[in-house]
């Protein structure tokens, strides 16, 4: 089968998060299965580093009133090829979505309808004509339509599937610039379940209607997104299509994340050679200016500062759930990400004034591989988590996941109870500062037991597996299912 991945992310050419994993991953898996993948996404800036072949194909292309001359340049990650569309709104300015994570660029309508019309042009430049488009997320939104749309009787029986990363990012935009869209008033919804979007132009939802069928990153995500509680204004629509609604988990590059291969960490380790972790702890709290003492509990973050990943419960409050942590439990927390400013201020402060924490306001691989390896267990206390990757990182290292009951923290970590003969993690259900504060002191009753338990949990953890392999089996179910089955609208 003929796959093309749609994407604005892929690693390692550009990552802002788990979609540029998961991309890069799944197709991988899916040509060690025997399909024919290649991925295309948009020609940053920050790629002109990377070495590509421009391939001899002039694209003009019309996205409102404006025409744009295109290239599309190439490359190989070993059988995969990489396709970029090389454009001057993506190529000329930084970042992927905007300048920074606070500021994304006011012509994004603009930039992804002019990337969705290069990737059927590059199709016909090509004469590659995929069987299956598999979109991924908000930016990808007008491909499905597009595909009903196209004449060519190469692509009449192309199908797409789209995957929802996260249904909390849509691509929301003024119905008065479908202009540039080119699409007509149907795409503007007057459903008035879904009152909020009536007068709205949304990339996601055009998606999710116009799709063959739809997928997210895990079964318990897949329930969630269609409660109005989690369904960001659009569980109407997946109620109405849940039939073509499947939640396939993700899976984990063990290349990048197992401690016994890991080059980012001091002493790689295995679960034959624990007491090796306890020396990557030290460099640990060394790193992050923490007293080195193997007794203290190590809890680790790595994460985006966002409302999603519960920080607003995590921080508010006077003291906050933070705080009450760090002056009344004996523990060292150290937290590393960006996102937004109001949190990155506050954590910031906060170092200053306590010496059991540590905030780098940064993110490289370096000290995320650090965290995983060195802590002793690993803080995910998210409002909502389609999938989450850390969780299953942590596991991985014998770091045991604290994790709100939710998306595919639930379906990925199994609570330690009283006796401590099942599971590898602990959890929580009610969203509040209260809750994690509680989820916290409840992980530290586990450290006081004797070490031979605390290593066999530990070894219980690290033998779960998250294989892609699996999940490019469901992945290829589905694309067949969607050839089968593709629908007209």
């Amino acid at each position: 089968m003929k796959v093309l991945m749609i994407t604005s992310e892929a690693v390692p050419f550009i990552k802002s998060g788990g979609l540029a994993d998961v991309v890069t991953a799944l197709s991988q898996s899916l040509i060690a299965l025997g399909h024919d993948v290649k991925i295309i996404l948009p020609y940053y800036h920050d790629m002109r580093s990377l070495s590509t072949e421009v391939l001899p194909w002039d694209l003009q292309i019309t996205v409102g009133d404006v025409q744009e001359h295109l290239r599309i340049r190439r490359t190989y990650l070993g059988r995969l090829e990489c396709l970029f569309v090389d454009a001057p709104c993506f190529s000329e300015r930084a970042g992927i979505y905007g300048s920074s994570s606070h500021e994304p660029y006011a012509d994004n309508l603009y930039r992804f309808t002019l990337f969705s019309h290069a990737v059927f042009d590059m199709c016909r430049k090509s004469n590659w004509y995929p069987d299956l488009f598999h979109c991924h997320d908000w930016t990808t939104g007008f491909i499905p339509r597009m595909l009903k749309e196209q004449t060519s009787r190469l692509l009449k029986d192309s199908r797409s599937v789209f995957t929802i990363h996260n249904l909390g990012y849509q691509g929301d935009y003024s119905k008065h610039d479908i202009h540039i869209a080119g699409l007509d008033a149907a795409a503007i919804s007057s459903d008035p379940a879904e009152r909020t979007y009536s007068s709205r132009l949304n990339m996601l939802k055009i998606g999710l209607t116009f799709s063959d069928l739809i997928t997210t990153v895990s079964p318990t995500y897949a329930q969630e997104i269609q409660t109005q509680h989690m369904g960001h204004g659009l569980d109407g629509l997946l109620r109405e299509r849940r039939d073509s609604l499947y939640g396939i988990l993700n899976g984990v590059d063990y290349d990048q994340w197992d401690p016994q291969t890991d080059t980012y960490i001091p002493f790689p380790y295995s679960a034959d050679s624990l007491e090796l972790k306890a020396r990557n702890k030290q460099a640990l709290q060394e790193y992050c200016n923490l007293t080195e003492d193997q007794t203290i509990p190590v809890i680790g973050m790595v994460s985006r500062l966002a409302d999603q990943k519960g920080f607003r419960e995590l921080c508010s409050g006077s003291p906050s759930a933070l705080e009450r942590i760090l002056i009344e439990l004996p523990v060292q927390i150290i937290i590393v990400g960006t996102g937004e400013k109001d949190i990155e201020e506050y954590l910031k402060k906060i170092g200053t004034m306590y010496d059991n924490f540590s905030a780098q306001i940064v993110f490289n691989n370096y000290i995320a591989h650090l965290v995983e390896a060195g802590s002793d267990m690993f803080l995910m206390p998210s409002r909502y988590e389609p999938c989450g990757l850390n969780q299953i990182y942590s596991l991985k290292y014998g770091t045991l996941p604290i994790i709100r009951n939710t998306g595919g923290l639930a379906d990925t970590v199994t609570t330690l109870h009283n006796d401590y003969k099942e599971g590898e993690g602990f959890s929580f259900d009610e969203m509040s500062g209260e809750a994690i504060y509680d989820a916290v002191k409840d992980s530290l009753l586990f450290w006081d037991q004797p070490n031979e338990l605390i290593t066999e949990v530990r070894r219980r953890a690290m033998k779960k597996v998250f294989s892609w392999d699996e999940a490019a089996e469901l992945y290829s179910a589905v694309y067949t299912d969607a050839l089968n089955k593709g629908r007209e609208i």
